[in-house]
């Protein structure tokens, strides 16, 4: 680990909630019902929202940004982007903070290994969550 991954992880650790600090309906379910279970987070997550495309960046976080524009004009209906790494180097959490804040993104989920972002119509507002996996 290096010196800016660990700051990320006690960041997280003061940050992150569980579903009692969660106010998003949503994501209150994601975390309630879609990540109890048996199996890794991934396949919970996958199984949980298996109504949504699910595209995975799993890039260097220089590219991220064009992966990342590359795939909304793909996107229709309810869409999740998971980007893997997001606190390993500071060059990755600055490239997801800008992707998380960018415009069509509804919600964003920070998970610390890897964050989340939604693309659905039925949220309203933006909303950004550091979340206990």
């Amino acid at each position: 680990m290096t010196i800016h991954s660990i700051v990320e992880l006690l960041k997280y650790k003061w940050k992150a909630k569980g579903r009692h600090g969660i106010h998003s309906p949503f994501v209150y379910n994601l975390v309630d019902i879609g990540l109890k279970g048996t199996g890794s987070t991934e396949q919970k997550i996958k199984k949980y929202l298996k109504d949504y495309q699910i595209q995975l960046i799993d890039s260097s976080p220089g590219n991220w940004s064009a992966q990342f524009e590359s795939s909304l004009p793909q996107a229709t209906g309810n869409v999740m982007i998971w980007i893997q790494n997001i606190h390993q180097t500071k060059q990755h959490t600055q490239a997801w903070t800008e992707i998380y804040m960018s415009g069509p993104v509804s919600l964003s989920l920070d998970l610390y290994d890897f964050g989340l972002l939604f693309f659905n119509k039925d949220i309203k507002e933006k909303q950004h969550f550091v979340l206990k996996k």
